[in-house]
């Protein structure tokens, strides 16, 4: 993409963590993404207001997620349940990296706003190598916590699914439960201090414009 906002510096030190984009507007690098990537794709419609909802979330964890571009369309996937077997997250993942699908793959950090804005710092993946190390620290879930329209939540056993309570309305928001969320929180911290890592290392090397 050759976009003024777009800094970054190529990657030698993180097998994951091929370039960083430093404070760019994300919705406006995303779309780019999706203009010169899909086919018949409106990006307005399916990921601009996804982009907002998440920015406007108060856990900095929330607002971190995986971007995957394909010709056909875009994923959103969550940095956390992407280690936890068998979400959604960690599934799409997966499909991915086979031979016949080929995804452009971002990790995407909104840190603030400029001008109304989302703004934060974009990672270009090395999906294999991402999905690789995915493979080799996955936390097995256990259970997952079901919340309903009005606030009220339920622990359930795996295989379990209840779309509707009497007083409590539909289920709004399904969140896996780890075996062990000390694992899971160790795994996000390393990958969170690696990528604290390249920015520290790419502020120091110096950063250029060019292509992704």
């Amino acid at each position: 993409m050759n976009r003024k906002y777009a800094t970054f510096i190529t990657m030698d030190y993180d097998n994951v963590y091929e370039k960083v984009f430093l404070n760019v507007s994300i919705i406006d690098f995303l779309r780019h993404g999706t203009e010169l990537l899909c086919v018949d794709y409106d990006f307005e419609r399916h990921d601009k207001n996804m982009i907002l909802t998440l920015a406007a979330m108060p856990e900095p964890a929330t607002r971190t997620f995986i971007w995957l571009c394909r010709n056909h369309g875009t994923n959103f996937c969550s940095e956390r349940e992407a280690f936890i077997n068998n979400t959604h997250s960690h599934k799409t993942l997966l499909t991915c990296v086979t031979p016949f699908v080929r995804a452009y793959a971002l990790l995407v950090e909104i840190s603030g706003e400029q001008d109304g804005q989302p703004i934060g710092n974009i990672y270009k993946l090395n999906l294999a190598e991402y999905v690789q190390e995915i493979n080799a620290k996955v936390i097995w879930q256990k259970e997952h916590k079901s919340t309903y329209e009005d606030g009220h939540s339920m622990i359930l056993p795996l295989g379990t699914s209840i779309g509707w309570l009497r007083d409590h309305g539909h289920c709004i928001m399904d969140e896996p439960i780890p075996e062990s969320e000390a694992a899971l929180a160790q795994i996000l911290r390393s990958h969170k201090a690696r990528r604290e890592s390249c920015v520290e290392k790419a502020r120091k090397d110096g950063s250029s414009h060019g292509d992704v």
